[in-house]
């Protein structure tokens, strides 16, 4: 084993940069929200959908319990 003598090596400090950090925020930022959109799009069409299969299923049963 090597004994080292004298000063230990001093940490080294990085100073965050700052502008680069907020941009990379805020275009994550912008990424989630074009994301979230698509996603209330799908949503909206999926419950849209759903509410016209609905009464499809009404309708065959009423069909199928008139007969």
């Amino acid at each position: 084993m090597i004994k080292r003598r004298g000063r230990p090596p001093k940490a080294v400090t990085v100073t965050p940069n700052w502008e680069d950090l907020c941009k990379k925020l805020q275009e994550a930022l912008e990424r989630q929200i074009d994301e979230n959109e698509q996603l209330e799009k799908q949503r909206d069409l999926l419950s849209s959908n759903v509410l016209k299969l609905m009464g499809v299923v009404e309708y065959l049963e009423r069909k199928n319990g008139n007969n």
